[in-house]
């Protein structure tokens, strides 16, 4: 006869209750802009559309917004974007923001002129770093999707694969290895952006095959030329991308061209980056235009 011990803990490896993950605490459905997701944000209780965007160190906000809001300006300064050149920033006293029913406060928000980027000219502004160093953040750009989970609780299907992400300076990073061309593979740690529309962003790939001029830098600093180039291959844990297309500029990177292939789910606080394969996984990389 079983014992009431061993009839609970059976009960509990069936239903799945000794493992199974709490709900998000929240679920944004964005609006898809390319590969790109603009979220709906409240700032202080006005209603607006975010960019999400892991490469922003800080909550941006447009100064047009700032001045909506009457927010102060204080402290002006500069940082650099994926174009050349500097680009002015001020800072303003933090703010509220709300997030498919959350809310927290955005410690030193920045504010930075959005109106020359590409894009919807309604985009007021970047959620980034303020919102990935507070929640463990799942992105499924099938559904057009975040979901929100307290850091500690998530909880990775059977389906996930786990690999490090390294959290420097307000930025997230990920190794990737480069198969460039025959006999010359790379691992370089990449910057992870879900702000650029980009595969990979590395000037190794001037060492590829085929390589064609064109215009990259295309978002905070001014676009310039240079050059692009198709690799064998890109190995991002065990999955791979074949002939993949990717610009040369500064500041290597990993965007959205290939994060968008996979359910990724940013642990940041836990040094985690969980990646679920969906059927985008096999679909071509585009060369540039």
């Amino acid at each position: 006869m079983r014992t009431w011990l061993q009839v609970m803990v059976t009960s509990m490896l069936l239903t799945g209750c000794a493992t199974a993950a709490p709900p998000p605490l929240a679920t944004i459905n964005y609006r898809p802009d390319g590969k790109l997701a603009i979220l709906p944000v409240t700032i202080m209780g006005r209603k607006e559309w975010f960019y999400w965007d892991t490469g922003a160190p800080r909550l941006v906000l447009d100064p047009r917004l700032a001045a909506a809001l009457n927010l102060t300006t204080r402290q002006p300064g500069s940082t650099t974007g994926v174009g050349k050149g500097a680009v002015n920033i001020a800072q303003v006293d933090p703010v509220e923001v709300g997030l498919g029913g959350i809310r927290y406060i955005a410690d030193d928000p920045w504010i930075i002129d959005l109106s020359g980027t590409p894009g919807p000219k309604d985009v007021r502004g970047l959620v980034g770093a303020d919102l990935w160093t507070r929640y463990v953040v799942r992105m499924n750009s099938q559904a057009h999707r975040l979901e929100l989970f307290t850091p500690g609780t998530y909880r990775p299907r059977s389906d996930e694969v786990v690999l490090p992400l390294i959290v420097e300076k307000q930025k997230l990073f990920v190794e990737v290895r480069l198969d460039v061309k025959a006999g010359l593979s790379v691992v370089h740690r990449l910057r992870v952006d879900t702000g650029s529309g980009d595969s990979v962003n590395d000037p190794i790939v001037g060492q590829a095959v085929e390589t064609r001029r064109t215009q990259v830098g295309n978002g905070l600093g001014t676009p310039y030329e240079a050059v692009s180039g198709k690799v064998d291959a890109i190995h991002l844990g065990p999955f791979t991308i074949r002939n993949v297309w990717g610009p040369g500029g500064t500041g290597p990177a990993i965007g959205m061209e290939v994060l968008r292939r996979f359910v990724v789910t940013f642990d940041a606080p836990g040094g985690k980056l969980y990646l679920k394969p969906t059927r985008a996984l096999a679909e071509p990389v585009p060369a540039p235009g």
